[in-house]
């Protein structure tokens, strides 16, 4: 009889851990935006819930405890990462609200599932305005001080995100890499030094930035198909002494 009671302790005790186990991954992938894996992970936590009966026999009371419980987890944890708690308690009241009406376990699991979708969409929704942010900060940096000799680090530094995370945030907002992003408006604000004919062309590279003339008429001439005396001769010819 004792080693009986202990098996069922011991099989009440796996679930458990599973199902901590379980929480553990949506709460992880609902953070990272990850909406897909937060889905399967609830799909297959569904079924531990129905085995950890906290619903006194009830089968319907125990998926909904069980949900609400999952609900307060993931408010906790969205709120320690600085998002709005009056916009948590709205989307929270709402759901309760919806998880206590519903008088179906299948309606109370799909609104799990649309519960997880939202608070997905809130996390998202938060990283795109941080990511923003960051972005617009960054290329605010770059244009003040593309004339000096910047670097990738320099950049990172100034927005406080690692080099990995920067780049792949940066081609996703300008479709570009940082250095071809840095080069264009070297490019273009030499293009406005060419026609007015005060510098010569290696003043030009410098003062955008450049400290080689040659890279600087390489660069020029990939962008725009000619060199930069070509483009002050064509300009000048256009514009000045037509």
């Amino acid at each position: 009889m004792v080693n009986f009671l202990k098996m069922q302790n011991d099989t009440l005790n796996d679930r458990l851990n599973i199902q901590i186990a379980l929480e553990g991954v949506i709460l992880d992938s609902i953070k990272a935006g990850q909406l897909n894996n937060a889905l399967k992970t609830y799909k297959k936590i569904v079924n531990v819930y129905i085995l950890n009966d906290i619903g006194n026999g009830c089968r319907l009371r125990c998926i909904k405890n069980h949900i609400i419980s999952l609900s307060a987890l993931i408010n906790r944890m969205i709120i320690d990462i600085g998002i709005n708690s009056n916009l948590l308690k709205i989307k929270n009241y709402k759901f309760l609200n919806k998880i206590e009406s519903s008088n179906s376990i299948k309606d109370v699991i799909a609104m799990g599932e649309k519960m997880i979708e939202e608070y997905c969409n809130v996390i998202l929704d938060n990283y795109s305005c941080t990511e923003n942010i960051l972005i617009r900060k960054a290329i605010s940096y770059i244009h003040n001080n593309f004339s000096e000799n910047i670097k990738l680090d320099d950049v990172c530094n100034h927005v406080h995100i690692s080099k990995t995370y920067f780049c792949s945030l940066f081609k996703k907002y300008t479709g570009m890499c940082f250095s071809k992003y840095l080069n264009n408006i070297r490019i273009e604000k030499s293009k406005e030094l060419l026609k007015k004919n005060e510098m010569s062309i290696l003043d030009i590279s410098i003062a955008v930035g450049f400290n080689n003339q040659s890279y600087f008429s390489k660069l020029f001439k990939d962008n725009t198909g000619i060199t930069p005396k070509e483009f002050r001769k064509n300009y000048f010819n256009k514009y000045i002494y037509k």
